[in-house]
């Protein structure tokens, strides 16, 4: 078990280099076991309890080794040539890419790591991806846990992974309103590589995961040769990011877009945010202000992904203690997580926000019975758009003197 605990916790028994952690926090939540199922503490009632306690051990440490083998270190990051980026298929990962983001900061002898991640990156992200670096538990919201694949802010389909574009959009201009700064003065090369790293955090933390699905949950066990960890869950998890052709492009805008235009669809739109069938006003708030759900029991508190599995009493399991509520976003104050594009606010509502309570609330083949049509999505980001502009205290009222402000915003820049 001690071998466990310190592979577990990032650290290497032999050395001072980093080891990628186990995601203890999900495999415990996720599979419904307890620390106490891998530790022998000599009070087992009997000799099967012991045993199975021994086997689950057993399954964590073939987890270990497994990645290990499959992945490699921080510091010395490996692939399958299977898994490498195939130009004709235009999939896979790259590694010389991955080593130029990997090792210590500063660079190897060699020149060929930069420690690119580390130096920008592990502070917060957490040497491992799992969004809790040693900055991490100061910032709300917290970093982004790479490990589950789920990414917030992305031009395509709701389960879809985010293209090479949309990760390198999100270092050019970081995400408003949040701890992530923009990394604009970066040179292309650094950028592309802090890319991949990414990718390869995520395709590293689907392929453990599913492996403990199959370990614990399945009961199943994983013959400990490259082609079954290959096969059965690498290639799935590369297959995914496969997402160029999985994006989002809403069709063109009738009309011909003038201030009256402007007017009629920002009107269009204030009806469709106050259709109950949108359900914008059960967590904006009638008001646009983010204050939906306040007032409410306890209960009824949003949460993402990343905390929604936190129980009260379970806290210390968890590397970041603490349970973050998720605010709605306080629409009147013109900040856009996701892009301030019209373009952006469409793609957020047509397919929601992966990994929170935000739904798709776009119609089309893969969502059939979703409330809005693209035209009617249109007249919501309008009025969306109009909400900074608006008097707060009159959100029933809209004067045509705010679509103006709105066009000349425009049109200045400002």
């Amino acid at each position: 078990m001690v071998a466990v605990a310190i592979v577990a916790s990032g650290c290497s028994p032999h050395n001072s280099s980093p080891e990628f952690r186990l995601n203890m926090q999900d495999i415990l939540v996720k599979m419904q076991l307890k620390a106490d199922d891998f530790r022998l503490t000599g009070d087992e009632k009997d000799d099967e309890e012991r045993q199975e306690k021994e086997q689950k051990k057993k399954k964590l440490e073939f987890l270990s080794t497994a990645l290990y083998a499959a992945f490699g270190t921080p510091d010395q990051p490996y692939l399958f040539k299977e898994v490498e980026w195939n130009p004709d298929e235009k999939k896979g990962l790259d590694l010389r890419k991955i080593k130029l983001a990997s090792g210590r900061y500063g660079g190897s002898a060699d020149g060929k790591q930069r420690g690119l991640f580390r130096q920008h990156c592990a502070h917060c992200h957490g040497i491992t991806g799992d969004g809790a670096g040693p900055t991490a538990a100061f910032l709300n919201p917290f970093p982004r846990d790479y490990r589950q694949g789920v990414f917030k802010f992305k031009s395509t389909g709701r389960n879809s992974k985010p293209t090479t574009d949309d990760l390198k959009r999100i270092l050019h201009e970081g995400i408003p309103g949040t701890a992530m700064p923009s990394f604009l003065l970066l040179p292309d090369d650094e950028i592309e590589a802090l890319v991949e790293y990414v990718k390869y955090l995520s395709v590293r933390g689907q392929t453990e995961l599913n492996m403990a699905i199959d370990l614990f949950n399945n009961d199943e066990d994983i013959e400990p040769k490259k082609e079954a960890i290959f096969e059965g869950y690498m290639q799935p998890a590369i297959d995914e990011w496969a997402a160029e052709e999985q994006i989002v492009n809403p069709p063109a805008r009738s009309g011909s877009q003038t201030p009256q235009d402007l007017r009629e669809s920002i009107a269009k739109g204030r009806d469709v945010f106050f259709r109950k069938d949108a359900q914008c006003t059960k967590c904006h708030g009638p008001t646009g202000l983010g204050d939906g759900n306040d007032g409410g029991p306890e209960k009824d508190q949003l949460f993402d992904d990343w905390n929604k599995d936190k129980k009260p009493g379970e806290l210390a399991y968890w590397l970041l203690p603490t349970k973050q509520p998720l605010r709605p976003r306080n629409l009147r104050m013109g900040i856009y997580r996701g892009g301030r594009r019209p373009l952006d606010l469409f793609r957020r509502i047509h397919q929601g926000i992966p990994g929170t309570p935000m739904p798709a609330g776009g119609r089309d083949d893969s969502n059939p019975t979703a409330p809005l049509k693209p035209e009617e999505i249109w007249n919501l980001v309008d009025y969306v758009r109009s909400l900074p502009f608006d008097e707060g205290s009159e959100p029933a009222q809209f004067e045509s003197g705010h679509a103006t402000a709105m066009v000349e915003h425009e049109v200045d820049g400002r």
